[in-house]
């Protein structure tokens, strides 16, 4: 699949095939890909690697709520508390039975063929992740060479924003976290403006023209939802090559089990 031209910094690699990842940045095992296409992969597919030309990478940044605050109101909308479902009461237990079978209902018959889909808990979104995703566009919009980079940063704090560490932040809290990871990277890569660029991608994370909008990357941002959908993308990660999902992908793969597979495909 292709991708609209300002994301193009999503793309690693050039080729005639395509290896199509989706990761939440908020997702354990999402985060667990990553390290693994870094060692594994990545050095294969550009320039000079034993796939250079052959097969491009993509890596599609992909929230679970379809609004940042989104799951926090259908919590709310169900009468589900937003923390622990602990000591709650026969009313509210009711409620994170609905969440859970509305969640199963999602992914029923994905775990047969997805390696990494693990049961449904009733915690069961991960509420903040649209933040940490308009973020890594805002951010590889202007910085692509240094964006695997924050990728990688931005994997390497998301144990912060899980459900129980957000339920008391505000979203400008949660923006400021990642600008100042934005700001680390930066300047770890040389860039003598990396404050300035700080500053510029927490505006760029700003609600912009609509109430109801987003970041300067919201349209963008839908693209990547809506197109997730479209194919049923109900776990991270998931991987597709040239278009056809590949449950047999795991995040736990190594350099063996990823040689094997590429050899194989290509």
């Amino acid at each position: 699949m292709g991708l609209p031209k300002n994301l193009s910094f999503l793309r690693i690699g050039t080729g005639g095939q395509t290896l199509d990842i989706y990761l939440d940045p908020l997702c354990p095992f999402s985060y667990k890909c990553a390290r693994s296409l870094t060692e594994n992969v990545l050095p294969q597919v550009r320039e000079g690697g034993k796939y250079a030309g052959k097969l491009q990478l993509i890596i599609r940044p992909y929230p679970q709520p379809f609004r940042s605050a989104a799951s926090t109101q259908f919590h709310s909308d169900l009468g589900v508390p937003v923390s622990s479902p602990g000591a709650v009461s026969s009313e509210q237990r009711a409620a994170w039975n609905t969440l859970a079978a509305v969640t199963t209902a999602w992914t029923l018959g994905r775990r047969s063929r997805h390696r990494d889909a693990q049961p449904v808990e009733l915690t069961c979104s991960h509420y903040f992740s649209t933040y940490p995703v308009e973020a890594l566009l805002c951010f590889g919009a202007d910085h692509p060479e240094q964006w695997w980079d924050y990728l990688l940063g931005v994997f390497s704090v998301q144990e912060s924003f899980f459900n129980k560490p957000v339920h008391d932040k505000t979203p400008a809290q949660v923006q400021e976290a990642y600008v100042k990871v934005a700001e680390d990277v930066l300047a770890k890569a040389g860039v003598a403006s990396a404050k300035e660029d700080g500053k510029k991608l927490y505006e760029q994370l700003q609600v912009h023209q609509k109430e109801n909008g987003g970041s300067v990357m919201f349209e963008p941002l839908k693209y990547l939802i809506k197109e997730g959908r479209q194919n049923g993308i109900h776990f991270t990660p998931t991987a597709l090559l040239n278009g056809l999902e590949d449950g047999s992908v795991s995040s736990g793969w190594g350099r063996s089990e990823w040689d094997k597979w590429l050899e194989e495909k290509l």
